[in-house]
């Protein structure tokens, strides 16, 4: 439980939006830490796996996890230095460089995805299916809205 309160019911809301993803966040990095990947590290490699292409770039990259490309880029080092993912140039556009799993890479988010699943899933088992639905509109709604204010 926070120490931190407040009476305003809508400052209580994004204070405890923020709370609860630092919570997740921080359950998530304990997850991939035991198979020696940063929370981050793992953000990149289940785009990868579940991206409905076979190459993402790294600006797509920094855009789906919205942080700065200088922070995908250290990512992306350390990533391909353990093999876990391929860098190529984009034949399009030699400046961008485009990101693929390799077959380790692959087979390490494999293995890590059952434990983030049932992780997830005990999360998910307190609320009712039509929680869930109220929930997930919720923050599709408050992301349509900073989307539109871009």
């Amino acid at each position: 439980m926070s120490i931190v309160t407040s009476n305003a019911l809508k400052d209580s809301i994004i204070a405890r939006i923020v709370r609860t993803t630092r919570i997740i966040d921080k359950m998530v990095s304990e997850e991939v830490g035991q198979y020696k990947l940063t929370k981050p590290q793992f953000d990149v490699l289940l785009i990868l796996k579940f991206c409905n292409q076979e190459f993402i770039t790294t600006t797509e990259l920094s855009e789906e996890l919205m942080v700065s490309k200088a922070n995908i880029t250290g990512i992306v080092t350390r990533l391909e230095k353990a093999n876990l993912i391929s860098k190529v140039v984009d034949e399009n556009d030699t400046r961008s460089k485009k990101i693929a799993l390799t077959e380790s890479g692959l087979e390490l988010i494999d293995r890590v995805m059952p434990r983030y699943f049932a992780m997830s899933d005990e999360i998910y088992s307190k609320f009712s299916e039509e929680e869930r639905q109220k929930l997930l509109s919720q923050m599709i709604f408050i992301e349509e809205f900073y989307n539109s204010r871009r």
